[in-house]
């Protein structure tokens, strides 16, 4: 589970990128790591919902390009 927190000032800096590499895309290396589960469930909402589905975007079209 990935918990969204208010941004403030410190987090100002953060780039869209930033958000999904920090968040689903680490949560997803970290379930690949052993005993790795290959496959996950996942849910998204609100912007988390967003999130979500644009890294899900940029992971199926970083596989088209690979």
């Amino acid at each position: 589970m990935i918990s969204w927190v208010n941004p403030d000032k410190r987090l100002g800096s953060k780039t869209f990128d930033d958000y999904m590499k920090e968040g689903p895309l680490a949560a997803m290396d970290a379930i690949e790591k052993p005993p790795a589960q290959l496959k996950s469930t996942t849910m998204g909402y609100c912007v988390g919902g967003t999130l979500l589905a644009s890294t899900l975007a940029w992971l199926a079209e970083k596989r088209r390009c690979a």
